[in-house]
Order: structure tokens, then C-alpha cells, then sequence
């Protein structure tokens, strides 16, 4: 299904916008990210559509390598960004409308729209921010958290715990940079690999 819906849909289009709505057992901000890939052009339209989004938190990655399907559209030249509206499965009305007037602010960069009543200015300046660090889970337990969504934390900081409820051992859980907390795990039963916090930094 992957491999047909990149031929068919993603390789060849004028833009791509992966859409998101965290996932049922995270935790997470708003945001808009977008890939720097060493071509400058590439890099200028999908900065461009990640700031016409309209959210604050604009974070970037460095790299165009990954399984995303934004990084893949990259690497193909497409310009394409991802938009994470929502959490834990939220399907508040407020929050769809959140996503629907990005999208047509979006639509409206690229050329699509006219401006009308539908394309509502963003309220929020944009800010670029560099992901800096995520935190996996090294074992199988029930995840304590410590440090939440928006947290801000420090390299080395304990941000939660890993209970072994059959012997009851502890094992902690540190930040891998400093920086705040985007994105978090809110379920309790985690395994090795599990992601527990993605982390990012604003960038000068």
C-alpha cells in the first residue's frame, strides 16, 4: 500500500503535507516539521509551507534519511512538511478546525486558494526549533513519567521511571538533551524501543 500510494500520489506532486494527529497514547504540542536536505531551493519551499501552517513550534530536522514520509517525498525533491494537530486520539471539534485552518493556510502558499473567508491568518508567529533528542525505552515495565509535554529538561535530568511489576525494579529514565519536551508517552505498559519523549530546542 506504501509503495503504491508514494507512485501514485506523493512522487511527482507540486507539495506534500503529512498530516498527524499524534497518537492514541501521546501526548503532544502542536507543530510543524520539515527536513533540511542540502538543496537550498528544496529547503526554502519546505520552510516556507512549515511557516504558513501557522503554528509557533516550526522544528526541523537535518537530515532527509528516515522512513517519514515527508523525509521520503524529500528525497524524491517533492517539498513536504508534517502537521501534528491533536492528542491522544482527541477528536474535539476545536482541534479539527485547528487542522482545517492550517490547511487552508497552506493551500493558500501554495497557490491553491484565493484569499477568502476560509484562509484565516495565523494568530502565532513562527519559530524555528532543532530536534535535539529523543528518549527510548531501554526495557519492558510501566512507565512512570517524571517530566511531562512541555517540560522543559536538561541533559542527564530524570524525566521517569520504569517499574517491573513482576519484581518491582526500578529503572530510570534521563533526558538525552536539554531542551522541551514535544511529545511524550502517556501509556503505562512500554517495551524496549518503546519512544517516551522527543525533545527539542529553539533555534538561533
Amino acid at each position: 500500500m506504501t509503495a503504491w500510494l508514494f507512485e501514485n500520489l506523493i512522487d511527482g506532486a507540486d507539495a506534500y503535507v503529512d498530516l498527524h494527529s499524534g497518537g492514541i497514547d501521546q501526548h503532544l504540542l502542536d507543530f510543524v516539521g520539515y527536513r533540511l536536505t542540502g538543496d537550498d531551493e528544496l529547503d526554502a519551499k519546505n520552510r516556507g509551507m512549515a511557516h504558513a501552517v501557522g503554528y509557533e513550534l516550526v522544528i526541523f530536522g537535518t537530515s532527509p534519511d528516515g522512513g517519514n514520509s515527508h523525509a521520503a517525498a524529500n528525497r524524491q525533491g517533492v517539498p513536504a512538511i508534517l502537521v501534528e494537530t491533536g492528542k491522544l486520539g482527541d477528536r474535539d471539534p476545536a482541534t479539527v478546525r485547528r487542522l482545517l485552518d492550517a490547511l487552508y493556510r497552506i493551500l493558500h502558499h501554495l497557490g491553491v486558494v484565493d484569499a477568502s473567508e476560509h484562509v484565516k491568518p495565523a494568530t502565532v508567529q513562527p519559530r524555528d526549533w532543532i530536534w535535539a533528542g529523543e528518549v527510548a525505552s531501554q526495557v519492558t515495565g510501566l512507565w512512570y513519567p517524571d517530566a511531562v509535554t512541555g517540560d522543559e529538561v536538561t541533559e542527564g535530568q530524570t524525566i521517569g521511571r520504569i517499574i517491573d511489576p513482576v519484581d518491582g525494579a526500578e529503572h530510570k529514565v534521563t533526558a538525552t538533551a536539554t531542551g522541551t519536551i514535544i511529545y511524550g508517552m502517556n501509556g503505562l505498559s512500554v517495551r524496549p524501543g518503546t519512544e517516551l519523549a522527543a525533545i527539542a530546542a529553539p533555534h538561533h
